[in-house]
């Protein structure tokens, strides 16, 4: 349906928002796709777990069906897409090794998730910072990026355009802050 909506609205600014449900529970996949990581070296070791393998497969696919509609339609450079997870893995159907804990948890492997950011001509491919970033930074990030005044209090977040093509910079914030 996304690569649907990207083609029907390829000549016009779009917002695409795409939640995968994998890699969540329920653990299910493909038995076919399940038995290519569980026939790899150290399935059985408790970061490897076969089914997340598998489950990881698809939403990759996914995402590269996405990418490869973009690049088809010429919209590369000017299409932002944003990949990010929500929380890490529940610890007790995958370690998070070597995050420690997981899921609900205040630990690197509950809140340490991944971002990864492409929009060509604007990010430099590999660009990488170590600089803490929270969901809420999004929204005034995708703000500024389409262009749409933006006031400090539409939002707890920061903005990341200076992460995104600055490698020296910072974030001016005095910490992060979870509640569970």
């Amino acid at each position: 349906r996304a690569v649907r909506f990207i083609e029907a609205n390829r000549d016009r600014p779009f917002f695409c928002y795409v939640p995968h449900n994998v890699v969540h529970r329920p653990l299910y996949e493909d038995p076919a796709l399940i038995a290519k990581y569980q026939a790899k070296p150290g399935a059985t070791r408790p970061e490897h777990n076969p089914i997340m393998g598998a489950m990881i497969e698809r939403m990759d696919t996914g995402i590269g069906e996405l990418l490869a509609t973009i690049e088809r339609l010429g919209l590369a450079e000017r299409t932002v897409v944003i990949f990010m997870s929500d929380n890490g893995g529940l610890e007790s159907l995958q370690s998070q090794a070597p995050l420690r804990a997981g899921k609900s948890t205040l630990y690197e492997g509950g809140l340490r998730v991944p971002l990864a950011i492409r929009w060509p001509g604007v990010i430099r491919p590999g660009r990488s910072t170590d600089v803490p970033v929270v969901t809420q930074d999004l929204f005034g990030t995708i703000m500024e990026i389409a262009g749409v005044p933006y006031r400090p209090d539409y939002t707890d977040g920061a903005i990341l355009m200076p992460l995104l093509t600055d490698k020296s910079a910072t974030l001016e914030r005095d910490a992060l802050y979870w509640h569970y």
